[in-house]
């Protein structure tokens, strides 16, 4: 959302939406022990929380994208398991798996040792950082997002493209260590989020399918959140997907 010709926030405010959106602290080392269910609780519904005390509004659609749209899903299953309000009225998620069963070229990571391997690094340091996850990404689709940097900036001397895209494909950003690792293992190694009560937040266990607001997944041509992958993974919900 970097300009306003494809900007999807200045679309919705003149829809006459009022729009907020939640800006991610780029962890440290010192932040290693937070958790993805600290994402949900501090980052999700704590956005929540900020939105109803600044506009006195207590229920939202929400939007999210990839990781994002797997925390909104979260929290809506938390609301439910607590007993609480339930409010997201609605959600809409762009890339986003819930199950990982399919998950695309990256699986290609997906196996014991090399998960082993990652979660060691991940305690050594604290996080993982963003430039090797980009790395990793770009090496999916290493023509394209790899080698042609090299071949036409270094061997060529030739300015790279003014877009966009390329801005925000190099803004990566870390991951704590704990965080990183329950997704590692807990979500994409053995697919947890998907098995009832399988996944606890804050001590509560959670149960996708008890989540009551509709649904709406959008997902075409990305290579790592595959809509084979993507969508399977809403019927989790069992109530209103579109």
């Amino acid at each position: 959302d970097l300009k306003q010709q494809n900007s999807l926030v200045k679309w919705s405010v003149d829809q006459g939406h009022t729009v907020f959106m939640i800006s991610w602290k780029n962890p440290d080392a010192s932040m290693a022990d937070i958790g993805f269910e600290d994402y949900v609780v501090d980052g999700v519904i704590a956005a929540l929380d900020a939105i109803e005390k600044q506009t006195g509004e207590a229920y939202v659609n929400a939007v999210g994208y990839c990781i994002a749209g797997t925390l909104v899903t979260t929290a809506m299953a938390y609301f439910v398991s607590k007993r609480m309000k339930h409010r997201i009225k609605s959600a809409t998620l762009l890339t986003t798996l819930l199950d990982f069963s399919q998950p695309g070229e990256i699986g290609v990571f997906v196996n014991e040792p090399t998960i082993s391997a990652l979660e060691k690094y991940n305690l050594q340091n604290g996080i993982m950082h963003g430039h090797l996850l980009g790395v990793s990404f770009s090496m999916l689709r290493e023509n394209s997002l790899y080698w042609n940097y090299y071949v036409n900036n270094y061997l060529k001397g030739e300015a790279p493209m003014d877009l966009d895209l390329l801005y925000w494909n190099g803004d990566s950003t870390n991951l704590t260590a704990k965080c990183h690792n329950f997704m590692l293992r807990d979500l994409y190694l053995e697919n947890r989020l998907v098995q009832p009560r399988e996944i606890e937040v804050r001590g509560t266990k959670i149960d996708l399918s008890q989540s009551e607001a509709p649904v709406h997944c959008s997902t075409r041509d990305d290579h790592i959140a595959l809509w084979q992958a993507t969508f399977p993974g809403h019927s989790a919900h069992q109530r209103q997907t579109t």
